[in-house]
């Protein structure tokens, strides 16, 4: 997880220009916009592995129809 992390953050720090261009009002360098994304998709890495397996194992359209 940690080398995928280092290795989004150095991509992204790569194409600030090209975001600059995408987002706006928004500062190319501004860590929200880097810190929040990291955050976002390591967020399920941290939970314990057996909460990981348990939530792979659920069919997704059983789970669609109780909701």
């Amino acid at each position: 997880m940690a080398i995928g992390i280092a290795a989004g953050l150095a991509l992204a720090l790569a194409l600030t220009r090209y975001m600059a261009s995408l987002l706006y009002d928004v500062k190319p360098n501004d860590p929200l916009s880097f810190v929040l994304p990291v955050l976002h998709r390591s967020s399920p890495g941290c939970l314990p592995r057996g909460s990981r397996r348990r939530a792979a194992a659920v069919d997704p359209v059983l789970s669609l129809r109780w909701e």
